[in-house]
């Protein structure tokens, strides 16, 4: 549900239908895979979700901090 409100916010609804599919299809295939080969395809998937959670710190923190300043200045 997160993962499709997402994408309707990010695209406007365009891909929605790709996207049921896509999960579809992993919950169909991952039901005769290994449970640890899962948990390794879950971790990793959850690694490449961080690495933009971790360079946008980075690129905001000019932002922030004018935005800091203006807040303490008031």
């Amino acid at each position: 549900c997160y993962g499709e409100r997402s994408l309707t916010y990010l695209t406007g609804g365009k891909g929605v239908f790709c996207y049921r599919i896509l999960f579809a299809a992993a919950a169909f295939f991952s039901c005769g895979m290994d449970v640890r080969l899962v948990w390794d395809i879950c971790d990793t998937l959850y690694g490449f979700l961080a690495i933009p959670n971790l360079i946008a710190p980075f690129l905001l923190s000019g932002e922030v901090l004018t935005e800091s300043r203006n807040y303490v200045s008031r």
